[in-house]
């Protein structure tokens, strides 16, 4: 509870409008989750909705607005005006908060593919060396034993902070999350000083909202571009094999771990033994080698594996304790997950849904079977369009036939998001089966014992997003559903 002066103490402010002694028992900048005594943080970008949810956060019961505008009309609750009350929420945030990340080992991880399970493997890697670590990430958030349905990956900066203090408060040696070019842009983690931040990778997505690449990189770079300079002694952790790796530690002031399968890198994968059901590298680090052998599959996981090795290498354990621990690391819901089945296929839901990530998951799935490979994959609507013929393109690449459907069409047309994806084929290897379930069903119908069957997209995602429902709908069950209607 804090006393709103208090609270704004020192901030650019404008004014206060109305009393500077209201106690301020919470922070929304949502107007449906105001409680009493709430500081309801509004956005410009609202424009002339503005009004209507201050009205709403006040009846609700908010004791204060931070606005940029002042509202003479407005009776009941003390108005704060400031320029910008966007760029003023996270500082608010972690100030409410008691600066929680200050108490925490914070990990971020950013890139386009990869972060969530880099941050599972991170997560049981760090637990198993430390002790109990929170996790924020696409699939869930996790505070000790709760578990909770994440709504965004990367959280709005006031959930954020409540989400670090309740780890802080449960005794969390750290927290584990994933940090998304919109979470840094929208400065939802500018309060947060990171112990290690990792890189995975950068290819196309987002682009709907970055405009361009160069853009969408700059965005990732800001995470790098914090480090060292807060009171942390940081740590990046940066796949050297990627591209864009430099770009990303240009004005990084911390010490750099470079990893990679190439040479010159600081902690290299060599003799990559692939199987259907587990990987074996050999791991050098600074003259040290090591084993490892873990359940994951693919080479994209092997990069993902050393990702997180990195992390703990960061946080100074020993590389024999840390290869040890990988066989002990756990699958992840959602990514190249098997659904079990007796007719003698392999099929995997996996969360692919950028070209790369297409390309990797096929050719992981590829590299331990011999027979076909069969892909069901869409394109979100409402998404960077020009992603959605490149995705047909990996397909025609690396699998032997696809069927194209809806992924979440969200408002958009799902015959006109598949017309868009077949643009990009350029020989006839694809079929179109708008119905997601139909599709999956025509996959399995076509397939023979030794094929695999790769249903992509949507991985851990529990529902289907069309025209502002989200319906019902795993790929896990379904597939297991009509797996077990074949077999009848």
């Amino acid at each position: 509870m804090f006393r709103l002066k208090k609270l704004v103490k020192g901030l650019d402010i404008i004014e206060i409008r109305g009393s500077g002694e209201v106690a301020v028992s919470g922070l929304s900048s949502h107007s449906k989750r105001v409680g009493p005594g709430h500081l309801f943080i509004t956005r410009p970008e609202w424009g002339e909705r503005t009004e209507a949810y201050v009205r709403e956060a006040v009846e609700a019961g908010a004791v204060a607005v931070l606005t940029d505008l002042v509202n003479p009309l407005l009776q009941g609750c003390t108005q704060v005006i400031c320029e910008q009350p966007r760029q003023l929420e996270s500082i608010l945030a972690a100030r409410f908060y008691r600066y929680p990340a200050s108490e925490l080992a914070m990990v971020g991880l950013t890139g386009t593919n990869g972060k969530t399970t880099t941050a599972y493997m991170a997560r049981q890697l760090l637990e198993l060396l430390e002790g109990p670590y929170g996790l924020l990430g696409t699939v869930e958030w996790q505070v000790a034993d709760q578990s909770y349905g994440a709504q965004l990956t990367t959280p709005d900066a006031i959930t954020l902070q409540r989400f670090l203090r309740e780890m802080a408060t449960a005794k969390s040696v750290g927290a584990v999350m994933e940090v998304t070019s919109h979470g840094l842009v929208q400065g939802r983690v500018d309060q947060i000083d990171y112990d290690v931040a990792v890189f995975t990778n950068l290819t196309q997505d987002h682009l709907d909202y970055h405009l361009t690449m160069e853009a969408y990189g700059a965005a990732k770079a800001e995470l790098f571009a914090g480090l060292g300079r807060g009171a942390k002694e940081s740590v990046a952790v940066v796949n050297w094999d990627d591209p864009w790796a430099v770009r990303m530690v240009a004005e990084c002031s911390a010490p750099v771990i470079k990893f990679g399968l190439r040479d010159g890198v600081d902690l290299q994968a060599r003799a990559i033994e692939i199987g259907p059901s587990s990987t074996r590298f050999v791991v050098t680090y600074h003259g040290q080698v090591a084993m490892v052998e873990t359940c994951f599959v693919g080479e994209h996981n092997v990069y993902n594996m050393l990702a997180a090795m990195g992390i703990a290498l960061a946080r100074r354990h020993p590389l024999a304790r840390v290869a040890a621990l990988c066989a002990s690391c756990t699958p992840v819901i959602g990514r190249l997950e098997p659904v079990g089945n007796s007719r003698g296929l392999s099929v995997f839901v996996d969360f692919a849904h950028t070209d790369d990530a297409l390309r990797r998951a096929c050719r992981a799935i590829k590299s331990a079977h011999t027979g076909r490979l069969l892909v069901v994959f869409g394109a979100g609507g409402d998404r960077d369009r020009a992603k959605r013929p490149k995705m047909a393109q990996a397909c025609q690449e690396e699998a032997d036939y696809a069927i194209v459907t809806s992924d979440n069409p969200r408002n958009e047309e799902p015959m006109a998001i598949c017309r868009e994806i077949t643009a990009g084929f350029t020989r006839d290897c694809y079929e179109v089966e708008v119905d997601r379930r139909r599709a999956i069903q025509r996959a399995l119908q076509l397939a023979r014992p030794g094929d695999a069957i790769l249903i992509a997209g949507k991985g851990h995602e529990a529902t289907q997003l069309i025209q502002g429902q989200a319906l019902p709908f795993r790929d896990q069950e379904v597939a297991a559903e009509l797996l077990a209607e074949l077999q009848r």
